[in-house]
């Protein structure tokens, strides 16, 4: 603990503390938790060891950073030493909305963020089980991760079947409540339920008493999604919301879908326009993945070796989105009036293209806000 100056206490559990500190030398803010390993049962012991190995073997900038990890010199407590996320998480910065409902635009460029997380930790065979709004965090240049993978399941051979009942039951899915073997489709459901909550600002499903939800989530019915959203996004949510953990889409399917693709890239676009002194190291390294994946555009870049830079390129490519990759990288397209266009025609196309280029804004805008 030497390296690092505390700051403030972030949270904390019966089992310890979550610090905000200060590395001495680099400056830079780092998240610590502290963890009371002298004399807790040997089960949250081995939760202890399996967290820090999760984290270990993680690399991708949509999942909580993982820096080091050390004993105290009084061998009582373990430290794990996580990347600080100043943006809060998604459950505050949705209390703050105040009910006013978010622009679809940022509602995506969150939720794609999200799901090429669980993406990764579900091509790894790893479930999150219990993704929740709380666990969901933001960093002040809009890079979003997801974090406290403490009960996440590591799945042994193939995407096995997972018994442990364990989540947020908010977030909770139906065969759970059933007390039904469930696997990633339960990961599933969870995101579409944070998806609606961004979408409504209220839980898919609530009520007054643990017995009157789980009744409402085996109904599977929800309040409506309010219709200033499209048609494509309130589709997704109801078949991640879908009672049959089987009709539920994977999410190779989910970020294959012509619309999502559209806001990869979005995303992608706008981290290559901005100037590398105002993004931070994580989205540098989303940067580098995109840079390495065209010819040609690597020594555009600072070139980043690093095992998060290899992972995210590994996966772009394994969805099959080098030409979307490509397409966000390319300068934008500007129609030139044709050769014998009436007066009324070139008006047309350049209050089309004005028009273009206001949307490009606000959507710009709406996802920096």
């Amino acid at each position: 603990m030497d390296k690092y100056e505390p700051i403030r206490i972030l949270g904390e559990g019966s089992f310890g503390k979550v610090y905000l500190m200060r590395h001495k030398v680099e400056r830079k803010l780092k998240c610590v938790k502290v963890i009371k390993v002298k004399n807790i049962p040997r089960k949250e012991r081995e939760a202890c060891r399996v967290e820090v190995e999760l984290l270990r073997r993680l690399n991708h900038p949509n999942i909580v950073g993982y820096k080091e990890s050390f004993l105290t010199r009084n061998k009582e407590s373990l430290c794990i030493v996580m990347e600080y996320c100043d943006g809060g998480d998604l459950c505050d910065v949705i209390k703050k909305a105040r009910r006013q409902l978010f622009p679809e635009s940022k509602v995506l460029h969150w939720f794609v963020q999200m799901a090429l997380g669980l993406h990764y930790m579900h091509s790894n065979r790893i479930l999150h089980r219990d993704l929740k709004t709380q666990n969901i965090f933001l960093l002040g240049n809009g890079r979003l991760v997801l974090g406290d993978l403490g009960i996440s399941k590591v799945l042994e051979g193939t995407m096995d079947f997972a018994q442990t009942c364990i989540g947020t039951p908010y977030y909770m899915s139906p065969e759970i409540f059933k007390n039904k073997p469930y696997n990633h489709k339960s990961d599933i459901w969870a995101l579409g339920c944070v998806l609606y909550e961004l979408t409504t600002l209220n839980h898919a499903f609530d009520a007054a008493s643990l017995n009157g939800l789980a009744s409402k989530i085996i109904r599977g019915k929800y309040p409506p999604i309010h219709p200033k959203y499209s048609r494509n996004l309130r589709n997704l949510i109801d078949s991640m919301l879908d009672k049959s953990p089987s009709a539920r889409p994977d999410l190779e399917d989910i970020l294959k879908l012509p619309f999502i693709k559209k806001q990869i890239q979005h995303f992608f676009s706008d981290i290559v326009s901005r100037p590398s002194a105002q993004i931070g190291d994580g989205t540098q390294i989303v940067r580098a993945a995109a840079l390495q994946m065209v010819p040609g555009q690597a020594a555009n870049g600072n070139v980043i070796d690093s095992p998060d830079v290899n992972s995210l390129t590994k996966q772009l490519n394994h969805l099959g989105l080098t030409s979307i990759i490509t397409r966000a990288l390319a300068p934008p397209e500007t129609k030139q009036p044709k050769e014998g266009m009436s007066d009324r025609s070139v008006k047309r196309l350049v209050k089309e293209q004005k028009g273009a280029l206001r949307r490009e804004e606000e959507r710009r805008q709406a996802v920096e806000a």
